[in-house]
């Protein structure tokens, strides 16, 4: 399914005066896996505004690129302006913009910039995605709190890494290994190899579709402990990433094997069914995958190639599990919809559109009364 990334955000996702801009560098990230990316921003742009004059507005936008097919994700960078004159409001705000991205079954992702906490609470009680605030600008904030607040332009680099990092958790794409310019077209950094593929079935097979080196003791796919989203595959006597890329085992024995990394010679030392690497990382046996045929055993170090019977296999545990990962995520977005329902939505924006109006009659007011205490302070 083609997928593509909308950001709702501020003046802070904008260009700068140079063009420059933390989002910049996202969408060519995404642009080398052929992610769209939408710019939804405008300047000084505020929760308060969005959760109420604009909800049709985002409705439709949102809709308008599921018509088309995509899978979207929408990153939602608002709320620096909020803290200034809409602060009791913002989390209800931001609730309400989640509510309707979600509506329209899309990926709703929280951007946090101000490292107060409002936007990690709003979308935890909201089931969405968080991109937390990088430690640089955590520390700069810390350094001085003032609103609206605005990190550095040397700082969006970070922000950028940041939000690269949990769209690459939510996508299942290398994306903080991304290509570079010297690169042939597409393939990534050799230097990543080990350990950048993520589970993307349809990737796994066009890698299980290469032919075989030669078997070795250690055939089969291995998922990466502490990302168990992520998985290499071994073959002979090769470790092949999701795009098909092959890197060399070397010092091969029953008890494990090494593979160069990032200019460093790195050990894996089989214990049962777990690969353990000098580096700390630890690869799991994915003992339900058909690729387990590849040779008939994983410890018999057979020599022969993959049949078309172990492919076909594949092929049916593939659609399988993409089965029951649509059943699930059908039956979570009915039921959320059923929960929520176009009429729960139009009463909220009504509700926080009366608040909206009520604070800013509070602050007329209060801006009227200061000028004429000053007035009379003048005149005396």
């Amino acid at each position: 399914m083609a997928r593509a990334v909308a950001i709702l955000g501020d003046s802070l996702a904008l260009p700068d005066a140079e063009g420059e801009s933390f989002t910049g560098y996202v969408q060519d990230v995404l642009g080398q896996y052929g992610v769209d990316f939408l710019n939804w921003s405008k300047p000084d742009q505020v929760a308060a505004m969005l959760a109420t004059e604009g909800v049709e507005d985002l409705q439709a936008m949102v809709k308008q690129v599921a018509s088309t097919g995509k899978e979207l994700f929408v990153i939602v960078e608002v709320g620096t302006y909020d803290r200034v004159d809409f602060t009791d409001m913002l989390a209800e705000s931001l609730g309400m913009i989640l509510r309707v991205i979600i509506a329209e079954d899309a990926r709703a992702l929280v951007m946090q910039v101000v490292p107060d906490d409002i936007d990690r609470i709003v979308a935890s009680e909201q089931g969405a995605g968080f991109i937390s605030a990088p430690a640089s600008v955590v520390a700069e904030f810390d350094r001085n709190p003032s609103h609206p607040f605005k990190p550095s332009p040397h700082l969006w680099r970070d922000m950028a890494e940041s939000v690269l990092k949990t769209l690459e958790e939510e996508m299942h794409l290398p994306l903080t290994s991304p290509a570079t310019d010297g690169d042939d077209e597409g393939t990534r950094p050799r230097t990543h190899t080990r350990g950048r593929a993520t589970h993307d079935d349809d990737l796994l097979l066009a890698a299980a579709s290469q032919p075989l080196s030669g078997g070795s003791p250690f055939d089969g796919v291995w998922i990466h402990k502490d990302k168990p989203q992520m998985f290499d595959m071994i073959q002979g006597n090769q470790i092949v990433s999701a795009d098909g890329h092959r890197t060399q085992m070397v010092n091969i024995d029953h008890s494990g094997f090494c593979n160069e990394h990032e200019g460093q010679l790195l050990k894996a030392t089989l214990r049962g069914d777990e690969l353990h690497w000098d580096d700390g990382d630890i690869w799991c046996l994915k003992e339900d995958t058909p690729l387990m045929d590849l040779p008939p055993t994983r410890r018999g170090g057979s020599k022969t190639k993959p049949t078309a019977d172990s492919k076909a296999l594949l092929a049916v545990w593939q659609r399988a599990e993409q089965a029951v990962a649509r059943s699930a995520e059908e039956a979570q977005k009915s039921s959320a919809a059923e929960s929520r329902g176009s009429q729960s939505i139009e009463q909220e924006r009504r509700e926080i559109e009366e608040a909206r109006r009520n604070l800013e009659e509070g602050l007329r007011k209060l801006h009227e009364e200061t000028e004429r205490v000053s007035a009379l302070r003048e005149g005396r």
